[in-house]
């Protein structure tokens, strides 16, 4: 009897029954040998009743990171289980942060560690049982392995006994599996039934494998491996890692491989230091005669107190009792200490009446009482992996993280004769520059139930708006009218949008109206500026006043003498520019400097050799800032030479010279870059001040009308938007149209309530 060549009709038991006396050792299991797959998975589990979920499944074994989209559905996760968090999309939303629950897919349920093999369920001891054809695949002649374990757990349930069955295919191909093809895997779940002795099956899971492929680099798969979408991880920033190597022809073998060379610095960055994978969003290179340039974007470390979302419970006397405990005047203290606990548990209990930071195995072992039970903030943590989450390291401190290990850091590619070829990491720069996006500026309400006056000079009747949407955007988007104070009121039959440039201290407010579905908005200054945090000057150059940062931000943009403002609580001190040298460290202020990174654009890295001031130690941003205070003047800055900070500190040298003018002396310098204004003339008699919103006239006004005739408005996406007694209210701008307003009042088809 030939035992291989049509199982199901020559032996009995068929697979799946786990009968081991019928298992032969001849046939070694297939190993995966690659760290990158895809796959449609079709998953039909059979008990008292059958479910059946069909996902296509993207793998990164070596970075830890698995996305699921279920077809037919608007929602994906995206597991990250080096830090363990999963990222859940829903289609026209942000993304939800929360941890990866035990039983997640691909994970050890010992261990908590993702594998592929785990995955693909080919972490158990394995035995060769022959050949057979699948039932719903007749024409695959398969070759089975079966593994049979005790007292096991499958999705949370523990079965007496659990058989194991795994269907292989040989193909030509090599990759995935050494010469085969996994197409399905059936798992048989079995109690012992204690009247007879007997096990009996209570579930079958059988897994369904299709459209399997594999990648050989992981941005073949870069566009499924990404947070970018993720409105919560805005925050950026831009590190230049420079290479340099020795063996000839190093650099073009670098260029020829520029995916490998990639895939080599990822592994270096992620697999030597606590940094999520998912943290990358893009990474440019660019090649020298003997050096690697490599710009990469990393996204700020998720916030852990939000992502681990904690709950809040009345927890009772005699489980504060039971927690191997200690004191946390904070929630992060708390985390932070109990981070370096390496005992068994999985709930972390901060309880901010009486300070009580504490430990605990299971969540159905926090007991509450309604009554006199202690308000607590309960954690859960199922992976165990507390201490690998507080290590992740921040933007703040990645730099130098990097730099610190540039002495003996190199990456490693061989050619086609298997020659090693090393590229040393030599320096590491920040050359992070200002991205913030305008478009999501806010309006915030100052007056409620008011209106400006619509007969004054100085305001101007913005005709035919459907929304509050619609007239924020007009007075956002308008060149003509620099707006600061808008006024919209929600009525029956017609809507009614006043704007103005004046300031809300100063724009002229109609007494007469108290109207509950009006409002009087104001832009936030505050977007105007970079703040530099735990940073005060050493000397003032004006007297320190009681006011809110909106209100000093908006003070310093009227003020012609203002580059720079100081925050220490409620106190405001208006200043000249920012630089280091004038500045030291402080627990309780903070200096904001003007956004006008924008108004500069590189030139190159020939840098301009006169220049007649230096600083040291400040960013771009405030370089920029530098700079453009002293536009006027007998010594007006034309452009400015940068040096990031690497393994020296950062440079920053202003001219009176631009590169433009070919009488201009120039050196060049390769980790330097040179910035010119984008546009001199309009800054040559101006103020350098940023945002001064002066008063209208009324012929000024009676021209910004006719502007507004002629162009109309281009934005036709109105965002309702409801408000009642409401103390701040954030707009965000919608997607543009081609439809244009007509200057007829038309009714609001969402009035405000």
């Amino acid at each position: 009897m030939d035992s291989t060549k049509d199982l199901s009709r020559t032996v009995k038991p068929l697979p799946g029954v786990g009968c081991s006396a019928f298992y032969g050792n001849s046939v070694p299991t297939p190993t995966m040998n690659s760290h990158l797959v895809h796959l449609i998975l079709s998953e039909t589990i059979t008990s008292s009743t059958t479910t059946k979920t069909v996902s296509e499944i993207y793998a990164n074994d070596r970075l830890k990171l698995v996305r699921i989209q279920k077809p037919n559905s608007k929602s994906e996760a995206l597991y990250d289980y080096s830090l363990g968090l999963v990222y859940q999309f829903q289609e026209g939303e942000s993304c939800k942060v929360s941890p990866v629950k035990r039983g997640s897919i691909g994970l050890s349920q010992e261990t908590g560690q993702f594998h592929l093999t785990r995955l693909f369920l080919l972490d158990g001891n394995y035995k060769y049982l022959g050949k057979m054809y699948l039932e719903n695949r007749p024409e695959f002649a398969a070759k089975v392995w079966e593994s049979i374990s005790y007292n096991s757990t499958v999705n949370s349930d523990k079965y007496d006994k659990v058989v194991t069955t795994q269907y292989f295919t040989e193909t030509v191909d090599n990759y995935g599996f050494d010469g085969h093809l996994i197409v399905a895997t059936i798992i048989n779940c079995y109690n012992k039934d204690t009247s007879n002795g007997k096990y009996k099956l209570i579930q079958a899971i059988k897994r369904d494998y299709s459209d399997f492929q594999v990648a050989e680099t992981e941005s073949e798969f870069q566009d499924k491996f990404s947070v970018a979408e993720c409105k919560d991880f805005t925050s950026e920033m831009t590190l230049s890692i420079h290479l340099e190597c020795k063996e000839p022809d190093c650099i073009k073998l670098a260029e020829e491989h520029v995916l490998l060379l990639k895939e080599r610095v990822k592994e270096a960055i992620f697999w030597n230091y606590e940094i999520s994978a998912l943290r990358l969003k893009e990474m440019d290179v660019s090649f020298s005669t003997s050096r690697i340039d490599l710009m990469i974007d990393f996204l700020e470390a998720p916030n852990i107190l939000d992502a681990l979302s904690p709950k809040t419970y009345r927890v009772n006397y005699d489980t504060l009792k039971t927690l191997s405990r200690t004191r946390a005047a904070s929630e992060l203290e708390c985390l932070n200490q109990l981070s370096n606990d390496f005992s068994d548990f999985d709930v972390v209990l901060f309880c901010p009446g009486v300070n009580i930071c504490g430990t605990i195995k299971g969540i159905e072992n926090v007991e509450e009482d309604a009554e006199k039970g202690h308000a607590c903030q309960v954690f859960e943590i199922p992976l165990h992996n507390l201490n690998r989450m507080m290590r992740e390291i921040s933007n703040k401190d990645l730099q130098s993280h990097l730099l610190r290990d540039t002495a003996y850091k190199t990456i490693s590619l061989t050619n086609g004769y298997h020659t090693y070829f090393k590229y040393k990491m030599v320096d590491v720069l920040d050359v992070t520059r200002d991205k913030t996006d305008h478009s999501n500026d806010m309006f915030y309400l100052i007056h409620a139930n008011e209106i400006l006056k619509a007969d004054d000079p100085n305001v101007v009747v913005v005709p035919n708006v459907k929304t509050f949407a619609d007239c924020y955007r007009a007075c956002k988007n308008s060149d003509e009218l620099n707006c600061r104070t808008l006024s919209y009121c929600s009525g029956d039959k017609t809507n009614e949008c006043l704007v103005t440039n004046m300031v809300p201290s100063a724009a002229p407010i109609d007494e007469f109206e108290n109207n509950p579905k009006c409002g009087i908005f104001t832009e936030n200054p505050v977007l105007h500026y970079t703040v530099n945090r735990n940073r005060r000057f050493k000397s003032q150059s004006s007297l320190s006043e009681e006011l809110w940062l909106y209100q000093c931000a908006s003070k310093c943009g009227s003020d012609n003498r203002c580059h720079s403002f100081q925050i220490c609580g409620s106190t405001c001190t208006l200043n000249e520019a920012y630089t280091d040298t004038a500045t030291e460290y402080s627990d309780t202020c903070d200096i904001y400097i003007p956004k006008v990174a924008n108004e500069y654009f590189a030139t190159g890295h020939k840098l301009v050799t006169e220049v007649f001031h230096t600083e040291y130690n400040i960013n771009h941003d405030q370089c920029a800032a530098l700079c453009f205070s002293r536009i006027g003047g007998t010594e007006p800055c034309q452009s400015f030479n940068f040096c990031p900070k690497g393994r020296s500190t950062s440079t920053c040298s202003l001219s009176k010279f631009s590169v433009k003018d070919s009488k201009t002396k120039t050196h060049e310098e390769k980790s330097c870059l040179n910035y010119g204004l984008i546009d001199p003339f309009r800054h040559e008699h101006s103020s350098p001040v940023i945002n001064v919103k002066k008063g209208t006239s009324g012929s000024a006004a009676f021209v910004i009308i006719l502007f507004f005739l002629a162009t109309g408005f281009l934005f036709g996406i109105g965002i309702p938007i409801a408000y009642s007694k409401i103390k701040i209210l954030t707009i965000r701008s919608g997607q543009s149209s081609n439809d244009n307003y007509a200057w007829t009042r038309q009714v609001d088809e969402q009035p405000l309530n």
